[in-house]
């Protein structure tokens, strides 16, 4: 069996494992057993990595060669951290056109958790994805289907990365940031950098929103107004509610400008991350190369159809 259709049928298992999942949790909550957020995010990490620990065995695959995991010298991680601060604006101005025609479910959920212990939230939302996601996406499946074309490898394992949130607000930034990571390991030789950024992005929301609650908190003590803040702190909100046409559009404007800017420094910081990384020659390479193997196969399409429906289900119809 090729290597690249073995990536899209874990792609379709975890796909229905992860639906069974929900409607399950949602089965028992309607019974009226309610799971903590911590345990249910708990639970949804392992309907991604049971999968994929799985796969592993079945098809006798040996992380430690499948996965590069080369040491970074600090000097080069530092890099990685600016690159990823330098892509946030990107990613979040992305997210932000999306709210225009979708709902922002991301917000919502991190938002419940607030009131949580920093380090606990910081742990779940930060922590476990930038590991488990990684080994996962970056680590099995985009180098399972890598031998038959890095740049489509990139991009398709970044599509499966974003269509698994089953959700449309995160998958239009998410298929981004799984090419941004991918393009990182290909830059670095090595996954820590990947985890790395996707730690980054993630930490800076749960920090973000943190520092948020205690301003509204304080905020309160003194007897202040909060509506604002109230609106960033995890509530089913779009950032646009309660603006003007032109107040949005300004909005928009310069967060545009702003991810442009910031983009293009990113992409400066990235070529010397590779020529540190004596990689330079191989990124550019990436481009040219011939796919050597169908990477698009039959179960695939049929998991991308599945969390299509889905998104669209959870989406306009619930």
């Amino acid at each position: 069996m090729r290597t690249t259709k073995n990536a899209g049928i874990l792609f379709l298992i975890i796909t229905i494992v992860y639906i069974l999942g929900i409607f399950t949790i949602f089965k028992l909550n309607m019974n009226g057993i309610q799971l903590s957020t911590y345990l249910l995010l708990l639970v949804s990490q392992g309907f991604i990595v049971i999968p994929g620990l799985i796969f592993l065995l079945v098809t006798k695959s040996n992380p430690i060669r499948l996965i590069p995991y080369r040491k970074i010298k600090i000097s080069n991680l530092l890099l990685v951290v600016l690159i990823t601060y330098l892509m946030i604006p990107l990613m979040s101005t992305i997210s932000m056109i999306s709210q225009f025609f979708v709902k922002d479910v991301a917000s919502k959920a991190i938002g419940s958790l607030m009131d949580g212990p920093f380090l606990l939230n910081f742990l779940f939302i930060a922590v476990s994805p930038a590991i488990f996601e990684e080994f996962i996406f970056r680590g099995i499946m985009f180098h399972t289907m890598r031998k038959a074309s890095i740049k489509y490898a990139a991009l398709i394992s970044s599509i499966m990365f974003g269509l698994v949130h089953l959700n449309f607000n995160q998958f239009c930034y998410t298929v981004f940031m799984g090419v941004f990571f991918a393009l990182l390991i290909e830059a670095t030789g090595s996954i820590y950098s990947s985890m790395t950024a996707h730690l980054i992005i993630n930490g800076n929301s749960v920090i973000l929103l943190t520092v948020i609650n205690l301003i509204i908190k304080k905020a309160n003590e003194l007897g202040l107004s909060t509506d604002l803040f109230s609106k960033q702190s995890g509530q089913s909100l779009q950032f646009h509610d309660g603006l003007s046409t032109i107040q949005i559009l300004i909005s928009v404007g310069v967060w545009i400008l702003i991810s442009i800017g910031t983009a293009v420094l990113a992409g400066v910081v990235f070529i010397v991350l590779c020529k540190r990384c004596n990689r330079w020659e191989h990124v550019k390479s990436i481009w040219k190369e011939e796919k050597k193997e169908k990477i698009v196969t039959f179960p695939l399409i049929f998991g991308v159809c599945i969390c299509i429906l889905f998104m669209f289900f959870r989406e306009f119809i619930i």
